[in-house]
């Protein structure tokens, strides 16, 4: 417990601040993953957002939940931007979970940038399986017909 809040100390969230979707940019360093329907963003997608059939809000309470009390992540949210600190095993790296969730006829548009703050330029899929992982889990608790 002691050395994990030596290197909490050590490695600072405070990079990590919400962000609007419409003026994301990415850059190779530090590594990211974006998952965004090309309406959304100007930024180079990873793939597209999620749809879901539920109300936005379910959606938000369900994000929530899966990222605070299944990835163990801590909140930092703004309103309609929703941002979770990840932080890995050993080294406590902060990682940022940015996720997105509009209304939209019928349901609810889901999308997540994840990425990392001290990396060079490898994550070694880290932030690709966190997405994965939510996208799964929302499908899980929201199946299509």
């Amino acid at each position: 417990q002691i050395m994990k809040g030596f290197f909490e100390s050590l490695f600072s969230d405070q990079p990590l601040k919400p962000l609007p979707l419409s003026t994301l940019r990415r850059n190779k360093r530090p590594p990211s993953y974006l998952a965004a329907d090309s309406d959304q963003t100007s930024a180079k997608t990873s793939t597209g957002a999620l749809h879901l059939a539920a109300s936005a809000q379910a959606v938000e309470v369900a994000v929530r939940d899966l990222a605070v009390n299944v990835l163990g992540a801590k909140e930092r949210s703004d309103g309609g931007n929703l941002l979770f600190i990840d932080r890995t095993p050993t080294l406590r790296f902060p990682d940022g979970l940015h996720v997105w969730v509009d209304q939209v006829d019928d349901g609810a548009r889901v999308a997540m940038y994840s990425r990392s703050v001290y990396a060079g330029t490898k994550d070694f899929g880290v932030n690709q399986r966190r997405i994965n992982f939510m996208m799964q889990e929302l499908n899980k608790r929201f199946p299509s017909d």
